[in-house]
């Protein structure tokens, strides 16, 4: 049996030896991949997001701190439409940014520099046409011969197509008015146009002003034509910039984790962004699809929009063609090396 000495002298031996290892091989201590060394330089980066119920990610990882925590210096600005978005990566005054996947499609006409990082939002009742019921417009096939607001070149834009086309009603058998969202809002609520393509909060507004004579014709997003919600970045930057590419998702993930975790604390937050009153801000919710992750049908939704444009916005896109069709291309593999269950596609 050891006495206490040897048992010392034992142990002391071990310990120096284990160092002495650690300095001859040059060991290190295991990092936590999802830890950002506190000596490592923070990237500064500048985020544009959309400012609507559906974008809720970009806003909840940066007041939540989730950027922060993987080393991002993170600017974050939020727009009313995809496009300014869109055209912020095109002109370089942000490195990431939240757009549609319309907003992709448009921009292959000109050039395939996006990577896309994943999806974060889909509306699955969040699209709704509306009629007046004081006009007339009482259900779908009463639309033949009136007026439609509706943004022309969006996804609300196939959508009321393929709505119509339900309803064996033909485009040249009503009229179609391009309005910007508040635009079109305001249109239907003064009774300029007899139905609106629109989406929350702005319906929420409209039955508010308009009362009784609001006539919900359809809300079923997903039985015509969604959208989704994206972040994308450019591959140019991608391909040098790939670990920073992963911390941005990977906040991203925290901030979806934290939606599904605590939804009314979410919302809560959503609602103070957007300043809404936060006891409606619920419903508009529910009727959007929150998750990060990466769809087959996404890409079917790029084929289809780029084979859409030239027939149906001939003023921008006749006789032109996408500059490349594949969009398998346009994904980047980051969220599979980090969720690969939220990757669906191959």
């Amino acid at each position: 049996m050891r006495s206490n000495k040897q048992n010392r002298v034992w142990t002391t031996s071990v310990v120096v030896l284990g160092l002495l290892l650690v300095v001859l091989t040059g060991c290190k201590p295991r990092q936590d991949p999802g830890v950002v060394p506190v000596d490592q330089p923070r990237a500064k980066i500048r985020i544009v997001d959309g400012l609507s119920v559906n974008s809720m990610h970009v806003m909840l990882a940066s007041k939540l701190g989730y950027f922060s925590e993987e080393g991002l210096d993170v600017d974050a600005s939020y727009v009313a439409l995809g496009k300014l978005a869109m055209d912020a990566l095109n002109g370089n005054s942000a490195e990431y940014v939240g757009i549609v996947d319309m907003n992709v499609a448009q921009t292959l006409f000109t050039h395939k520099d996006m990577a896309i990082l994943c999806e974060f939002s889909e509306p699955i009742r969040g699209i709704k046409v509306l009629g007046r019921a004081d006009k007339g417009v009482k259900s779908g096939k009463d639309l033949k011969g009136k007026k439609i607001a509706v943004f022309f070149g969006v996804n609300i834009h196939v959508f009321i197509q393929k709505y119509l086309q339900e309803q064996g009603i033909e485009q040249g058998q009503v009229e179609f008015v391009n309005f910007k969202p508040p635009d079109a809002a305001a249109a239907f609520i003064s009774g300029a146009v007899d139905a609106v393509v629109t989406w929350e909060p702005l319906v929420y507004n409209i039955q508010q002003k308009v009362g009784d004579n609001v006539a919900l014709l359809t809300e079923d997003s997903q039985a015509y034509w969604p959208y989704k919600l994206l972040l994308v970045t450019r591959q140019t930057r991608l391909v040098q910039n790939r670990d920073e590419a992963r911390r941005v998702l990977r906040a991203m993930i925290k901030a979806d984790e934290f939606i599904k975790r605590e939804p009314e604390k979410a919302y809560g937050m959503l609602a103070s962004h957007l300043q809404i009153a936060p006891e409606v801000m619920p419903g508009f919710c529910k009727e959007i699809h929150y998750e990060v992750r990466l769809t087959p049908r996404l890409l079917d939704m790029i084929r289809f929009e780029t084979e859409w444009m030239p027939k149906n916005l001939p003023e921008f896109f006749k006789d032109k063609l996408p500059v490349t069709t594949d969009f398998r291309s346009l994904v980047a593999d980051e969220l599979k090396s980090l969720k690969p269950a939220a990757c669906q596609i191959q």
